[in-house]
């Protein structure tokens, strides 16, 4: 019996193992970018784009038709002929009934466009339509590094800081037990055991709702990966290593700026291609178009369908060109030319103006990252510093030589200390991946 509750204590350890998955941020984008239902639906909509070309490829190639046409006539159509053709008087006219009572045709119908030059320019822009909704898979890849980077960052930061309130309730409750000590011996009074213990609450309090704050925080994690919620997710990253990569940042303020890493730099630019492919299809619009087309058919008239002395199937066999040629269109072409001329020239603006705000981004993102690197440093330097004063103001009550209202300013100062030095990391963080964003170096920059 007891070897069947450990097996089971076994196996449901295991399948609680099972269903933690450990992720660094790297790790965590590409499960996102792998489950993400947009991502899935833009791969939906280059498959549709795909089939849009092959669709559209379709109309220029040959059509084949098969036809079987049987009519029976009930009563054979009547021709009027002069009678005088068979001696009869002029001015007069003999009913006269050609065809028979059965008509069986059969035969095969070929259409084919030879020539159009708008068509073969269409297709190019069928091509850069895919092209253009497959950037879509960019733009969105762009966006989950961003969000799941900072989701990440955020729980990191938020279970480091209750790591810090773990040291200070530890060092806390050390200070508790020796003060209350001193008190029952008479050496100091019962409102400096009561002012550690309301300092230990008020800690205990706010790590709580630091905790609370984590949980939310790993569920819009898991929200932003499309993880499974009631599953845990461990993060293997440590904020460590994350502030080292963040701080090896090269000097971009003088660098080039590279346009075409951002995907909506690339959505530009293929809107430019894609009003040059529409300006020369309007203009090939004015030219003739070329179609050919063949017919073949069998037929067989018999008063008696099934009759097999009577005569069998005549062949019908015809092949032929169609010309187009367009001579006036009331400036219909002219108009539309016009109007993409117009759409090139706002698209060219719209690039000037993207290109301007890009640099623009770039300097400030990159100023921010510089001021909170700064901000980071002092802030570290100012936590040290404050540990230091409290260490140091500790020693001095304890010997005896330190009031209580020196230590709780300490207290204030180191707790303020560590507020503003986890804030700082977080805005460095934030400034950096606002920084890669803007440089479009988010998807080549391992955090």
């Amino acid at each position: 019996m007891r070897i069947a509750h450990f097996l089971i204590i076994c196996l449901l350890g295991n399948i609680s193992l099972n269903a933690q998955k450990a992720f660094t941020i790297d790790e965590a984008i590409e499960y996102t970018i792998k489950n993400s239902n947009q991502i899935k639906l833009n791969r939906i909509g280059i498959e549709m784009a795909e089939k849009d070309i092959k669709e559209y490829y379709v109309l220029g190639l040959p059509k084949i038709n098969g036809k079987l046409d049987y009519q029976h006539f009930l009563e054979i159509p009547v021709s009027f002929v002069p009678a005088e053709f068979f001696g009869g008087p002029p001015g007069q006219f003999s009913e006269l009934q050609f065809g028979l009572s059965n008509t069986l045709v059969g035969g095969l119908s070929m259409n084919t466009l030879l020539f159009d030059g708008s068509f073969f320019t269409g297709i190019r822009a069928q091509k850069l339509y895919r092209e253009l909704t497959s950037r879509s898979i960019d733009q969105t890849s762009y966006e989950i590094r961003k969000n799941v980077t900072e989701a990440y960052v955020n729980v990191l930061l938020t279970e480091e800081n209750i790591e810090v309130i773990d040291k200070n309730l530890q060092n806390l409750n050390e200070s508790i037990t020796e003060t209350r000590a001193y008190y029952d011996n008479g050496f100091v009074e019962k409102l400096d055991v009561d002012r550690l213990e309301l300092s230990y609450d008020n800690l205990l309090a706010q790590k709580k709702s630091l905790e609370r704050l984590a949980t939310l925080g790993r569920n819009v994690l898991k929200f932003q990966m499309y993880y499974p919620m009631e599953e845990e997710v461990l993060l293997t990253q440590s904020l460590d290593d994350i502030v080292d990569q963040v701080l090896m940042v090269d000097e971009k303020a003088n660098d080039e700026i590279d346009y075409n890493k951002l995907p909506e730099y690339q959505t530009i630019l293929l809107g430019e291609q894609l009003n040059d492919i529409n300006l020369k299809a309007t203009r090939n619009s004015r030219y003739p178009s070329i179609y050919g087309f063949a017919n073949y058919q069998q037929q067989l008239q018999r008063n008696n369908l099934f009759d097999s002395d009577a005569p069998g199937f005549t062949p019908i066999s015809i092949v032929g060109l169609t010309l187009n040629v367009p001579i006036y269109n009331g400036g219909e072409v002219a108009i539309k030319e016009q109007k993409i001329k117009l759409d090139m020239e706002k698209t060219s603006i719209q690039k000037n103006d993207f290109e301007r705000a890009v640099d623009l981004q770039i300097m400030n993102a990159y100023q921010q990252y510089l001021n909170a690197k700064e901000n980071m440093y002092s802030a570290k330097r100012q936590e040290a510093l404050a540990e230091d004063i409290y260490d140091i103001t500790m020693i001095k009550y304890k010997e005896g030589v330190g009031s209580s209202l020196e230590t709780r300013q300490a207290e204030r100062e180191l707790y303020t200390a560590q507020q503003q030095y986890m804030q700082a990391l977080f805005e460095l963080v934030s400034s950096k991946v606002a920084l890669d964003v803007s440089t479009g170096d988010i998807n080549e920059n391992p955090y």
